[in-house]
């Protein structure tokens, strides 16, 4: 579970760096649209990750109360 978190942020980071434009490629509007909806994508589907843990112990369990 924890590899799936971190390559979704890893991902999620480096759409998002590629959507700023580091390098000043020449980008069509369709190629920043796609870039677009893939960081939304992307985005949600980490969100459904982290919504989705389940507390594991009752140190944690006292956490999310």
């Amino acid at each position: 579970m924890l590899f799936k978190q971190l390559g979704a942020a890893v991902l999620f980071l480096g759409l998002v760096v590629l959507a700023m434009n580091p390098w000043h490629m020449s980008m069509s509007m369709g190629l920043w649209w796609v870039i677009t909806v893939a960081v939304l994508i992307v985005f949600v589907l980490f969100a459904a990750f982290i919504w989705r843990e389940s507390v594991r112990d009752e140190r944690e369990a006292q956490h999310t109360q």
